[in-house]
């Protein structure tokens, strides 16, 4: 990426993300053997069905971070959500998936809420809160990405002005993020805090809710925003931005964050009543984080064609910086989760509405990987899932030739008999 001539040295973490994302493990090592495999199995088995028949015939539409019809490739989860479209892997599970590229997740939130999308891909604590205050009642079904990957999953990071040389002088600046409580902001502050700044996140920034992308962007042109938390998919927006600094990388960021409660959601309702439905996108989606984490080519191919602004090389580096953010097993440990939903409670936003303290379990759902996991089998090589399937076999490697395009479906009454 060609950054404009005036851009201070620090700001060369922009192109870094590049550089930011390939810390992942230090190597492009995909598959390293797990200490804690159960087993021997070097291959995934699939269930004895053999029909290719899609045993679902129906449509989702699904609300997710984006810039119009340009994929969200900040991540390897958010990747794998918009490229399993032209992968073909919804449509090979009977599920007609239409992407709506939203600005914010309390954007995306308000149309779950509405029943204008059907599954929403959001960062979780206004759905979370949401449903511990009893005003909605949502599900988790998936996480967006690996849940172990603590150097790639967010994709967050904090850029501003090249006047502001580091965190300690955020203080009493105006930093843009999507939406006040949303996930970029809770993170934020909670990276913050980490880093020991002298001053408490919460309360002596002004955060700026901007929901539009392009509305943070111009800020930062403008000077109306002294800084802004964003992903790797504006860089190229960024990039036509003079004098930018790069002020918490993103390697930093993902680092010092909260654990993640998974969210891919949806509104308990409509799972109950298109049960099967929502199985089979599930199934696809993990069905195409697994070939996307062994074929970097397939990945690469997808993503040069949905993201025409963004070069091979950028594209490459991206790609080895977040491989282990796959979510290979569903992005779902339970575990993780509570930590995630233990420090939701100690931000203002939970404490200053008192909001009903609810276990992870009451919003996250594991029936629907789980059932995917039975079929394929839990590759222990990274998501580790901290959880006994019963009935999945266990594999320490992911191989190209174990998942090909062409998958195994279940019956009807398979599917609906695990619920």
């Amino acid at each position: 990426m060609n950054l404009r001539r005036g851009v201070s040295n620090s700001t060369y973490a922009v192109v870094g993300i590049v550089l930011v994302l390939v810390v992942v493990g230090g190597a492009y090592v995909l598959l390293a053997p797990s200490k804690t495999s159960s087993s021997t199995t070097t291959s995934v088995t699939s269930s004895s069905t053999t029909s290719t028949t899609p045993i679902v015939q129906g449509s989702l539409t699904v609300g997710t971070f984006g810039l119009g019809e340009k994929a969200n490739v900040a991540n390897a989860g958010e990747s794998a959500l918009w490229l399993a479209q032209p992968g073909g892997f919804y449509q090979q599970q009977g599920v007609n998936v239409t992407l709506d590229a939203l600005q914010s997740s309390a954007v995306i939130l308000q149309a779950l809420e509405s029943g204008s999308i059907n599954v929403a891909d959001l960062g979780t604590p206004e759905a979370f809160k949401t449903t511990a205050l009893g005003q909605a009642n949502f599900t988790a079904v998936m996480g967006v990405g690996a849940n172990d990957c603590f150097t790639c999953l967010g994709g967050f990071f904090i850029i501003g002005k090249s006047s502001i040389t580091n965190a300690s002088e955020l203080a009493g600046k105006n930093v843009g993020i999507s939406g006040v409580g949303g996930a970029d902001q809770v993170d934020a502050i909670a990276v913050l805090k980490a880093l020991n700044v002298t001053y408490n996140p919460a309360t002596a920034i002004n955060w700026v809710p901007v929901s539009s992308v392009q509305a943070r962007v111009a800020g930062l042109q403008q000077g109306s925003l002294d800084a802004t938390v964003t992903t790797a998919q504006n860089l190229p927006a960024l990039d036509a931005i003079p004098n930018l600094t790069m002020i918490v990388n993103a390697t930093t960021f993902a680092q010092l964050e909260p654990p993640a409660v998974p969210g891919v959601v949806v509104k308990t309702s409509f799972l109950e009543s298109n049960y099967a439905l929502v199985q089979e996108f599930v199934r696809g989606l993990i069905l195409a984080n697994r070939a996307f984490a062994s074929n970097m080519s397939l990945w690469l191919n997808l993503a040069e064609a949905a993201r025409p602004d963004m070069n091979s090389s950028q594209l490459t580096a991206l790609y080895e910086g977040y491989t282990h953010g796959f979510a290979i097993n569903g992005g779902i440990n339970m575990a993780r989760a509570q930590l995630g939903v233990n420090y939701l409670y100690t931000t203002t936003e939970f404490t200053s509405e008192n909001v009903p303290v609810i276990p992870a379990q009451a919003f996250v759902n594991t029936t629907l990987v789980d059932n995917v996991l039975r079929q394929y089998g839990v590759i222990s090589a990274f998501d580790v899932v901290g959880r006994t399937v019963s009935g999945a076999t266990t594999s320490t490697t992911l191989a190209m030739a174990v998942l090909p395009l062409q998958s195994l479906v279940e019956t009807p009454q398979q599917v609906l008999g695990k619920r």
